[in-house]
């Protein structure tokens, strides 16, 4: 992930947090569509409660509106969540309208993120323009652990009076802006660029304030199979940044003698000097950990999500080797991935992280990269990066690979974070890896994946070790 910022004046105008949190908020995970005195008359004849009902694959809530009486008309819908737990919380909320009343055909599928800060309140306002066609609108709620959590409510409001498709708005200009810049970044050249314009188009119908905007374009992008670029508003950007903090790397030599490095996802909110200190603290923690001569190393990603791939890979620089560890493809040039000790960047940007001054340090020795369906984004670059190396192999199970690529950080006018995937990952060789990454021992569930690379780094480090010095015969 790298970034780059568009100039531009910042504003925002936005359906008040007050308005929402008018809301009830005293049932444990139930939706409530309630009519305020302001609502349009479609809205309050539409007033229901419902109970959310759990589905077989997870904790997830689901509810359902009438859509007839809504036909045309712009619905938002407030989300508010409350979390009791001393850790954030992130909800997946997913918005879509069936077509044909028994739901067999979905008109269209939306999804974004609450995220709930530890013991506080979190919210987001759904939008969309309800197609003629529609017969009901379908909210689902999933939260991204199994826990539960205090609150979860939806109201529905919408416009006073239908609007015609594709009628242009106030938001149109920041329509326009958003959709220039996507298709002239996005690494895959959409093969009908007009179909996904007139689509955006058509969900912006009616559009009053920024998240309007924005929801249509997440509309664009789910149309579009790109399940990598994102969409963070600005009065989300923190709760965004603070769900993907780090956490300290752990470093460590097991009693049979090979060193484990584990990763968890590595994402600072353009703080190069956090990213810095965050390379240097592993970079540190490795060179601490080799001086007591490991057998080998076990480079453990399968909870790295992603984040930033330059602290991770500057700090973990003894043991990938370089220079050319990969390389960011775009549809213009190829960009490679370089790292020295100590340090990650690439040829247009030598320097993205840096350890600063140290001992130098390079280490040969095995490395057993253990992935899995968590390793993501840029877990999934940080593991590119060792493909290739010598004596070393991959256990686990396969990566994620929706998100195998990179993404670069844009800022709309009005303050939303767009990340668009800008260029594709490739390993040393220059091969494009899209999708999944499949490790070379698929490790079955039952069994010890630590274990069976702690092997294979012993096994690999005893054929690997210089031959002894034949004996002196003075």
């Amino acid at each position: 992930m790298f970034s780059h910022s568009i100039a531009g004046a910042r504003r925002r105008v936005a359906l008040t947090l007050a308005r929402a949190l008018a809301l009830s908020t005293a049932l444990s995970f139930a939706a409530h569509a309630s009519a305020a005195a302001d609502a349009a008359p479609a809205c309050a004849t539409d007033a229901q409660t419902l109970t959310l009902q759990k589905t077989l694959d997870g904790p997830a809530l689901q509810a359902e509106f009438d859509a007839a009486p809504l036909r045309g008309r712009r619905v938002w819908i407030a989300a508010i969540g409350r979390d009791g737990r001393a850790t954030p919380l992130r909800v997946s909320l997913t918005l879509a309208f069936d077509r044909t009343p028994d739901g067999r055909s979905v008109l269209f599928n939306q999804a974004a993120n609450l995220f709930v800060a530890p013991h506080a309140d979190g919210y987001v306002m759904l939008s969309a323009w309800v197609e003629p066609g529609a017969h009901r609108i379908n909210v689902r709620a999933t939260p991204s652990a199994d826990t539960d959590m205090s609150d979860v409510t939806l109201r529905l409001q919408c416009s006073d009076e239908p609007v015609p498709e594709g009628a242009a708005s106030t938001q149109q200009p920041l329509l326009d802006e958003a959709l220039k810049l996507y298709f002239a970044n996005v690494a895959h050249a959409p093969s009908d660029p007009a179909r996904l314009r007139a689509l955006a188009q058509s969900r912006a119908t009616g559009a009053e304030v920024p998240d309007d905007v924005m929801w249509a374009l997440r509309d664009m992008l789910y149309a579009a199979g790109d399940a990598h670029s994102y969409l963070v508003l600005r009065s989300s950007r923190g709760a965004f940044f603070d769900m993907l903090a780090p956490t300290p790397p752990r470093v460590e030599l097991r009693d049979d003698g090979v060193a484990l490095v584990a990763l968890s996802q590595v994402a600072f909110d353009n703080d190069p000097a956090a990213e810095n200190a965050y390379a240097r603290d592993l970079h540190a923690a490795i060179a601490r950990v080799e001086a007591r001569h490991p057998r080998g190393w076990i480079v453990d990603l399968r909870e790295d999500g992603g984040g930033s791939m330059w602290p991770m890979l500057a700090g973990l620089s003894p043991l990938v080797g370089g220079p050319k560890v990969g390389a960011f493809v775009s549809r213009e040039v190829v960009d490679p991935w370089l790292v020295a000790d100590g340090q990650a960047g690439t040829g247009s940007v030598p320097v993205q992280a840096t350890v600063g001054p140290h001992e130098p340090l390079a280490i040969a020795s095995p490395v057993a990269v253990l992935i899995g369906p968590d390793t993501a984004s840029s877990g999934e670059s940080t593991a590119i990066a060792f493909e290739q190396r010598p004596h070393t192999r991959f256990f686990g199970k396969p990566t994620l690979g929706l998100y195998n690529s990179g993404v670069s950080q844009y800022s709309l006018s009005d303050g939303t974070m767009f990340g668009i995937v800008h260029v594709l990952n490739a390993d040393r060789t220059g091969r494009v890896r899209e999708g999944a990454l499949v490790p070379d021992a698929v490790i079955a569930d039952g069994t010890d994946a630590v274990a069976a690379a702690a092997a294979w780094v012993i096994s690999e480090s005893s054929r690997s070790a210089p031959a002894p010095a034949a004996p002196s015969k003075d």
